[in-house]
């Protein structure tokens, strides 16, 4: 890819704040993403669709993996924090946390960005319900 996808993807909150403020920060980084950046989110799902359907080779995929580790390095400062401080259940392994988290969040906001979502006649509320998915998601894990 031509251009740092990281930075607009990873970036949206800070390294520091993830590790001080935990899985809810991680979570609110998401919900950036939709509010900010839907364009980039609609690519994303594009993109995704390219490389499922292409054999690319590991060096082409090289900045996706790589943008795919600064997050887990990311989560990984957090979850050791949560080791220390019993702010989230540490007991799934971080791996488990890390993929579940990442699939449903990224799963979920693309899916509102690109627009393939149930709209119920009276209207729905989109930042609503991936509030209610974040929530979830931290009742999971909260310790």
């Amino acid at each position: 890819m031509s251009f740092d996808l990281h930075f607009i993807i990873i970036t949206s909150i800070s390294t520091v704040r993830i590790r001080k403020l935990g899985l809810a920060s991680f979570l609110s980084s998401f919900m950036e993403l939709y509010r900010n950046h839907r364009d980039l989110l609609r690519f994303n799902q594009f993109f995704n669709v390219y490389v499922s359907s292409e054999k690319l080779d590991e060096k082409t995929l090289k900045p996706y993996r790589g943008m795919v580790e600064k997050a887990r390095e990311q989560f990984h400062g957090m979850y050791l924090k949560a080791e220390e401080d019993h702010t989230i259940k540490t007991d799934e392994p971080e791996a488990l946390m890390f993929s579940t988290t990442l699939h449903l969040m990224f799963a979920a906001i693309t899916r509102y960005a690109v627009g393939l979502v149930y709209e119920p006649e009276e209207g729905f509320d989109a930042e609503g319900e991936l509030l209610i998915l974040k929530e979830m998601l931290l009742d999971r894990y909260r310790a």
